[in-house]
């Protein structure tokens, strides 16, 4: 085996290895075992760690030729390189931890795990648990630093998912699966109180003290967007030209919105017709509309060789 190859496909299995450990979440996603019980890295020293080694993959990478590796090796050193440059930008120019009260929510660690087996739930549901009040304790720790980093369209939306995140947390402390699972009711219903406990606290800190004072931006700045457009999506693109087309696309669906709304209810309230086709009851069979959507969207990906 040639050197570049071996030494690529050691690169490849240590980024996976190391990276998964910092997002546990995303590797339970993908179906990657053994990272259950992890919450996603937040501490500075976890930080540091990341970065640190993120730069020595970059160089590592750098210094493969790909003319050594074949078409499919070449195309993984190109999404290999492009993803490292992407977050090691994003953690040395934009550390979310000050700025993203939303992704500090750990529901969805929470919820991911109940498609596990009862054998892995059993333990990784326990572990996650009692890992979430210290958990927030430490996301309020950073967002208190600089609250007035924070976006403040973020609060509401923190809140709104937070609070549906209790009652999840609740319905699941409460429901068949948990029941069936843990011969000790009391000790797993107590983690989950503590857990709820834990989420409304940072709830209310986000209403009291950061929303105050919120007054960050959502935008990533044109240089890291382009970035991402270049390394992430690999789309010979720049922010001008994204913008023209979402301002030309944003149109052309506020125009066809505005056309079916007064043909619907002789008006121009698209946010009231959304709202009633919301709440009223639907007529007509929607799984075969669901089933025809996609089918059209099948056809539309094959067609434009985009999978």
């Amino acid at each position: 085996m040639p050197d570049d190859i071996r030494e690529f496909r050691a690169l490849s299995r240590e980024f996976y290895q190391v990276w998964l450990r910092f997002h546990p979440v995303a590797a339970v996603d993908a179906g990657v075992s053994g990272y259950e019980t992890l919450l996603p890295a937040i501490h500075d020293d976890e930080f540091g760690a990341l970065a640190s080694w993120l730069e020595s993959l970059l160089t590592g990478l750098e210094g493969i030729a790909p003319a050594g590796l074949n078409e499919d090796l070449r195309t993984d050193l190109r999404i290999l390189c492009g993803e490292a440059e992407v977050e090691h930008h994003a953690l040395m120019e934009q550390d979310w931890r000050y700025r993203d009260p939303v992704r500090y929510l750990p529901v969805r660690a929470i919820r991911q795990l109940v498609l596990h087996p009862s054998r892995i739930l059993r333990t990784a549901l326990s572990v996650r648990l009692s890992g979430i009040p210290e958990y927030l304790r430490q996301a309020r720790s950073h967002l208190a630093t600089t609250p007035e980093l924070v976006p403040p369209a973020l609060i509401p939306a923190a809140i709104a998912e937070g609070e549906a995140g209790i009652e999840h947390l609740a319905q699941l402390r409460d429901g068949p699966l948990v029941k069936h699972t843990y011969a000790d009711q009391s000790q797993i219903r107590g983690l989950f109180d503590e857990a709820i406990t834990g989420l409304r606290g940072y709830l209310k800190f986000l209403e009291t003290e950061v929303a105050p004072v919120a007054a960050g931006t959502i935008g990533c700045g044109r240089e890291h967007f382009e970035r991402i457009l270049r390394k992430r999506h690999f789309l010979p693109l720049n922010a001008d030209a994204v913008t023209r087309l979402a301002r030309r696309v944003f149109g052309e669906t506020l125009r066809e919105m505005t056309a079916l709304c007064r043909e619907i209810t002789g008006g121009d309230d698209i946010a009231g017709l959304i709202e009633r086709l919301e709440t009223e009851p639907v007529q007509g069979d929607l799984l075969s509309a669901y089933r025809e959507e996609v089918a059209q969207a099948r056809a539309f990906v094959s067609a434009n060789g985009l999978a």
